[in-house]
């Protein structure tokens, strides 16, 4: 995992732009345990995503702020597909945390992983489909 970071250094000062190094960069330091260098890659950018700080909330425990991240990331366009699963999750747990058993909440996390397509989970935002419609209205 040193390795890892490592190398997502590297990448990032070759190309601080692209924004999948940056999460996989952020996920590595939060799997060996370093949040703090975690929030700081999310950070230190020009044009800081939400998103990037989504990962490190999560691993403190704050469903509430992670989903508000992702709900804005998907509002905004943001939302990167190696990201979509932390985001389902994040709806999920605050759902759990809000005793939602069949809100807006689970019925968008549902969506989030429906087809693994941005364009998806923002159309299922807006009108809390459900996944088997979005997938039908997509493959049509």
């Amino acid at each position: 995992m040193a390795d890892a970071v490592l190398y997502g250094e590297q990448a990032l000062k070759l190309d601080p732009s692209y924004e999948v190094n940056r999460w996989l960069l952020i996920m590595s330091y939060i799997q060996l345990g370093d949040p703090g260098a975690a929030l700081q890659v999310a950070e230190e950018t020009q044009h800081p995503l939400p998103l990037q700080r989504l990962l490190p909330l999560l691993r403190a425990g704050d469903w509430e702020r992670g989903a508000e991240l992702a709900y804005a990331a998907l509002a905004d366009g943001t939302i990167m597909s190696i990201a979509e699963p932390w985001v389902a999750f994040a709806l999920r747990m605050q759902a759990r945390q809000r005793h939602d058993s069949g809100g807006r909440v689970t019925r968008s996390s549902e969506c989030v992983g429906s087809r693994g397509a941005p364009e998806v989970s923002r159309y299922c935002l807006r009108n809390s489909a459900s996944p088997a419609r979005v997938s039908r209205l997509v493959t049509s």
